[in-house]
């Protein structure tokens, strides 16, 4: 991936494209960005929100297993 997003769904989506039907040899993904860059940024934020979706209950499956206000002052500070 060379041009990130601020929004890991979209990211997610991109990499979920490589698979094809039928396709026997594995895929790999590799991320290009270097340090002190906007893409590092990028990247950091998107463990973070991934992270926070994580927290609040959100599985793999989308499927929401609670609300925005259920975190605590201490996980919002972080």
């Amino acid at each position: 991936m060379f041009d990130a997003d601020w929004n890991p769904a979209t990211d997610a989506q991109a990499m979920g494209r490589i698979y094809r039907t039928g396709q026997r040899l594995p895929c790999f993904i590799y991320r290009l960005f270097l340090a002190g860059t906007v893409e590092e940024v990028i990247f950091q934020r998107q463990l973070q929100k991934g992270n926070l979706a994580l927290e609040n209950g959100a599985g793999a499956n989308g499927k929401e297993g609670g609300t925005a206000s259920e975190f605590s002052k201490v996980s919002l500070i972080k």
